[in-house]
């Protein structure tokens, strides 16, 4: 167990990291099971085909859906498995990816409210919520039919700061908690029983967007700008490192650890944090950085600036620079960077061409993850009435 003392800033998620001999897997079940995709966070599905760099710009709305009012307040990404779409509010909603159309959705009881995104991997999905002032819970449940398979209760303040997004990897569900101001603590469940593997607690910095992690590391970033290393097996303690800023986001692709702060990407080595590099983007005045995603050997970065960056992942060179509305994380798949606040975007990887421009339907925002997987796109947003609406595009 390690503790950091540092003043505290609360607030909570986002990340992304790929490797470039990532390849497709021949029919491959459409997914986007995690947020920002995976454990390591890099926002990039190595799986998709259907929509390309000279197709994508053709997409258009399949449907557009107010979900039920339990999502009214929605905050956490969608997480998306074969035909089955997935939100966490005060409920687990199920929704057929064809059509928009409700499956079955699920509530664990109390007041619950959360900001976690859900995680699944293969028939189970994995959801966390504060239920009440002084408790949260973190569950198992059949991502076929929504079914309990167990329930862990953790500490909690508020749903703001409760068990966050979910991790799993190693047999392991991983999560940050933040139980009291000055408190939080790393978790890490067995998968099968929701029985403790390990946990860490901390003092101090807050972190800032939930942990990415591989096999041999799990690395999180806090309020404070340090960034911790774990073995995310044993929970030892592996390395600290102090960057420039608080941490936005972080992203494990290969042997880097990629940091997203305002105005500020740093690459950290996985296997001791020493810097490789911090490129401050020129003119930066952004008080927000989103992503990171990563693929290709880029880093993509969104910013409240107006612009999406694409840095060179081994020297941190600017590749090129895309304007864009306000920032968002950036999801990549086939050679696609896309992004939505008030509109959805679509960019070419390798050179920023804009490839797609939609405003959002029924006047909403959108402030969760764009999720592309089977041809399809994913997204969130509010609307009318103040329903928070799910919607996808497809090709005609």
């Amino acid at each position: 167990m390690f503790k950091r003392i540092a003043p505290i800033l609360l607030l909570v998620p986002v990340l992304a990291a790929m490797t470039a001999t990532s390849t497709a897997s021949a029919g491959a079940t459409p997914q986007w099971p995690q947020f920002r995709y995976g454990p390591a966070r890099v926002g990039y599905n190595p799986d998709e085909t259907t929509l390309t760099t000279s197709n994508v710009g053709t997409a258009v709305l399949g449907w557009n859906v107010p979900l039920p009012s339990a999502a009214r307040y929605l905050l956490a990404s969608p997480v998306m498995s074969g035909s089955t779409l997935y939100f966490a509010a005060s409920k687990l909603i199920a929704v057929n990816t064809s059509n928009g159309h409700v499956r079955w959705q699920v509530s664990p009881g109390g007041s619950p409210q959360t900001e976690a995104t859900p995680a699944i991997d293969g028939t189970d999905i994995f959801v966390a919520w504060s239920v009440s002032k002084t408790s949260g819970v973190v569950q198992s449940r059949s991502a076929t039919t929504g079914s309990l398979n167990w329930s862990r209760t953790v500490p909690s303040t508020d749903f703001t700061t409760g068990p966050d997004t979910l991790g799993v990897r190693n047999g392991l569900v991983y999560f940050t908690d933040i139980t009291s101001v000055t408190h939080w603590t790393l978790y890490a469940l067995v998968e099968s029983t929701g029985a403790t593997a390990w946990s860490d607690s901390f003092t101090g910095g807050a972190p800032f967007t939930p942990p990415a992690l591989n096999a041999s590391v799990l690395v999180v970033g806090l309020s404070t700008g340090a960034v911790d290393a774990v073995n995310p097996t044993t929970g030892a303690h592996l390395w600290s490192a102090t960057t420039p800023a608080l941490v936005d986001g972080i992203a494990i692709g290969g042997t880097t650890a990629y940091v997203v702060e305002p105005c500020y990407v740093v690459a950290l080595s996985t296997a001791t944090g020493a810097n490789i590099f911090t490129t401050k983007p020129p003119g930066c005045s952004a008080t927000g950085y989103f992503g990171p995603a990563y693929a290709y050997e880029e880093v993509y970065v969104g910013s409240n600036d107006g612009h999406l960056y694409a840095i060179n992942a081994v020297t941190g060179a600017i590749t090129w620079t895309a304007t864009t509305g306000s920032g968002s994380d950036p999801s990549v798949a086939n050679g696609v960077v896309y992004r939505c606040f008030d509109t959805l975007q679509a960019f070419n990887a390798s050179t920023g061409t804009t490839l797609l421009t939609v405003t959002v339907p029924s006047g909403g925002l959108s402030i969760t993850d764009v999720d592309i997987a089977g041809g399809q796109i994913y997204l969130t947003h509010g609307g009318p009435h103040r329903l928070t609406y799910a919607t996808m595009y497809k090709l005609p």
